[in-house]
């Protein structure tokens, strides 16, 4: 049997969140703080999706942060992507260090502070996008 992908961004998102959680209770805070910022973008993707937006490489949405948030500036003028433009603030300031590539950071690099804000600046993200209460 051939293995296929099926992405969904949404079911990506708690469990990426969880799973930063999980890390950080667990002594690891740095790899839990790239978990959860990896959860904001997919849930910037799946509020896009749920908008009737396509992620795409055409669009740029098939990027990751902060590649994503210039995209979701050009892309996300839905009344449907407004949980978006509310997130904008907190996906901005994440956007200002995190990357997808903070997975290759060495140990120690990433510090407390860091994580915490990588953690609040996600979470905001999230609670925007409706997988917060």
């Amino acid at each position: 049997m051939v293995w296929s992908l099926t992405e969904s961004y949404e079911q990506s998102t708690e469990r990426l969140y969880l799973a930063g959680f999980m890390l950080e209770d667990a002594g690891d805070p740095a790899t839990g703080a790239h978990l959860t910022g990896m959860a904001a973008e997919c849930a910037v993707k799946a509020t896009l999706e749920r908008a009737g937006i396509a992620i795409d490489r055409g669009s740029g949405l098939r990027s990751h942060i902060p590649e994503l948030v210039q995209a979701v500036s050009l892309n996300a003028a839905t009344r449907h992507s407004l949980p978006i433009i509310h997130a904008l603030p907190a996906l901005l300031t994440l956007a200002t260090e995190y990357t997808i590539h903070t997975r290759y950071a060495a140990d120690g690099i990433i510090d407390d502070y860091r994580c915490a804000l990588w953690r609040t600046n996600a979470e905001s993200v999230l609670l925007a996008c409706g997988f917060l209460a």
